[in-house]
């Protein structure tokens, strides 16, 4: 059952943004604040927005940026154009993004994975591992790259199918 009485009902939105403004001045430790592009994420954004402060800054999106197309995002521009859709502002680098892989592509390869029953997590994440060490002469070094990413997920499929088919 929901409080009735909570803060948040108690308050507007202007006053809400006023106290968090007012907690954030008033203590000159940094605040950390992860950024994933989920719902939560994205309130941030807005939430910036409304309160008139930077509370992620530019630099801090570009590291994101780069982990996620160090690890999550085939079509690298995710964050660009999440933050132009939130925001109406383009980040500096936002024209520079150019896919690793275009979208019909990705597409297909989400229907091919779906199709064959192998997660497309493991096929974004051998994509991304090929691309990250396709430039190794020594071949080695790929294949070790692609071992420790099939022992960490292929080898447990069966095992984590079960448990999401429990989950249902």
């Amino acid at each position: 059952m929901m409080a009735t009485n909570s803060y948040f009902n108690e308050n507007s939105i202007e006053e809400l943004l006023d106290e968090i403004k007012y907690v954030y001045q008033s203590d000159r430790r940094p605040w950390v604040i992860g950024y994933s592009g989920g719902k939560d994420s994205t309130k941030l954004i807005e939430t910036q927005q409304k309160m008139g402060y930077k509370l992620i800054t530019q630099e801090e999106l570009k590291a994101i940026d780069e982990i996620w197309d160090d690890e999550l995002d085939l079509s690298r521009r995710t964050l660009v154009e999440l933050y132009e859709e939130l925001t109406g502002e383009k980040l500096p680098w936002y024209q520079y993004k150019e896919p690793l892989i275009d979208e019909e592509t990705i597409e297909e390869l989400e229907r091919l994975a779906a199709v064959n029953d192998v997660p497309f997590d493991l096929v974004r994440n051998i994509i991304l591992s090929v691309y990250h060490n396709k430039n190794y002469s020594n071949q080695r070094i790929m294949k070790d790259a692609l071992e420790r990413l099939l022992n960490q997920q292929w080898l447990h499929h069966e095992i984590l199918k079960e448990i999401e088919d429990e989950n249902k």
